[in-house]
């Protein structure tokens, strides 16, 4: 909604993310025990967490309707695939089969206003961080770990992106009610309702959270393979 053409940065393909970056996320929930550098051998060789032919399934908590379930990310079968991103025709089939139409998009104006301009305002910065961390595909982003759900921070550490105090959780509070302000502020708070009234969105947010929860501090899930 916010900007279709970054939107087409949003992942095409999920990877398991490597066993010592789990190890030590786990260790460091906000990631700045994780420096990049000291991990980076494991993003450059990736192996994909094994046997890609294995079914594997998410916790009970973790598991969608089928019906939004099939429009995740697909498990990726060539490395290749390891952050590549959307493409602009998939995200916007996948805008349209949530609902979405292209009266909801914001124009330029109102998404610079949305996300302000630098130095932004906390509220602002949070927003245009959450964006950023949740499309850092290939050609959109220094270091793309889109597959994995983990970004890079400004100091170089890698967290999930939606570890403690990470700007996709914070942005969570912002929808409790300062980001409709936001939107009214840049004058399209229409549109903004008309998400919320007219597509899966809160729905959606309602079914994530639960999962969301059970993989705290860190924000990590492990899902369980066939023969493991």
């Amino acid at each position: 909604m916010a900007n279709p053409d970054l939107a087409a940065y949003m992942p095409a393909y999920k990877a398991a993310i490597p066993q010592p970056v789990v190890d030590c996320l786990e260790q460091n929930p906000t990631g700045t025990g994780c420096p990049y550098a000291d991990y980076r051998q494991y993003f450059e060789n990736p192996h994909g967490g094994g046997d890609r032919n294995r079914e594997c399934f998410w916790p009970d908590v973790c598991q969608e309707n089928a019906r939004w379930a099939r429009l995740a990310p697909r498990e990726f079968r060539q490395v290749g695939d390891i952050n590549e991103p959307l493409g602009r025709r998939r995200a916007d089939q996948l805008a349209h089969l949530l609902g979405m139409d292209a009266c909801m998009n914001l124009t330029e104006l109102e998404y610079h206003c949305v996300i302000g301009m630098p130095p932004r305002p906390p509220d602002r910065e949070t927003i245009f961080r959450c964006i950023y961390n949740l499309t850092n595909s290939n050609g959109n982003a220094a270091i793309p770990l889109s597959s994995y759900g983990l970004n890079v921070t400004q100091e170089g550490n890698i967290r999930s992106i939606c570890a403690p105090g990470s700007p996709c959780l914070e942005f969570n509070a912002l929808f409790g009610g300062r980001l409709e302000e936001i939107f009214a502020e840049c004058g399209c708070l229409e549109k903004f309702l008309r998400l919320v009234a007219e597509t899966p969105l809160l729905q959606l947010i309602e079914d994530a959270n639960p999962c969301q929860e059970s993989g705290e501090p860190a924000c990590l899930i492990e899902s369980t393979c066939a023969g493991n």
